[in-house]
């Protein structure tokens, strides 16, 4: 029986462009803290969302983010929720409630809105 090979398709123009925006938006949270915001001790080596990157309302707005390492990240944000959400809550201060309410919001992103998006990050 003969394998088939399976073709590979670019990358769609959105995809990448989503792509993009979250390696800038990295760069500038890990940019921006330099220590991990929980711990203040251990260098910022991730760039974390205090609401998912799933709310694209939200994904690449940089109040959205930390600066985080391994363990205060993997090992305790996502492993007590509760306790990070109320930490969040006074990490962010009034913004929480702004952020928590964009959030919840739908939306959807053109290219060009994805490209704006793009430059904004790029100018910090």
């Amino acid at each position: 029986m003969k394998r088939t090979k399976l073709r590979r398709y670019g990358k769609s123009a959105r995809a990448k462009l989503i792509r993009q925006n979250d390696i800038l938006w990295s760069k500038n949270i890990r940019t921006r803290d330099k220590l991990c915001r929980k711990c203040k001790r251990a260098k910022a080596t991730q760039a974390a969302h205090f609401f998912s990157r799933n709310n694209y309302s939200v994904r690449w707005d940089l109040r959205n983010g930390w600066g985080a390492d391994f363990y205060c990240h993997i090992l305790w944000a996502h492993r007590n929720p509760l306790e990070f959400s109320e930490w969040a809550k006074e990490e962010l201060g009034k913004d929480y409630g702004l952020l928590r309410k964009k959030a919840r919001g739908l939306s959807h992103y053109s290219l060009k809105d994805l490209e704006g998006i793009r430059k904004d990050l790029e100018n910090g």
